[in-house]
């Protein structure tokens, strides 16, 4: 024999997934709604860069020493070598700039 409490637990539990159910039920009209609805427009996105060109080269033909600035206190960015020179990515990245744009450069550490 089941008794009342029992009884009251289940009628409860059974209100609680009706609910739930009309919540699920209620939510997948929505969504049918919603993807019958008109499309969205499609955005443009503007490109201002064609990769097809090339780069121009720029004209240095003045004869001025670029100089690079840098910390020696940021390994392996740039630290001094053993011999004292400035050395590390960034400043072996400053100087094949320099050897690809064929100009005099120094890099010095302040």
């Amino acid at each position: 024999m089941i008794q009342a409490p029992a009884l009251r637990r289940g009628a409860a539990l059974k209100s609680r997934l009706r609910a739930a159910a009309r919540r699920i039920l209620a939510s997948l009209a929505l969504a049918g709604a919603l993807a019958t609805a008109a499309p969205a427009q499609e955005a443009t996105i503007p490109n201002f860069w064609d990769p097809r060109a090339g780069t121009e080269r720029p004209e240095l033909t003045t004869g001025r020493t670029v100089r690079f600035l840098t910390d020696d206190e940021f390994p392996p960015l740039t630290f001094l070598g053993p011999d004292g020179v400035p050395t590390g990515f960034v400043v072996e990245l400053a100087r094949a700039a320099c050897e690809r744009l064929a100009i005099p450069c120094t890099v010095q550490t302040r």
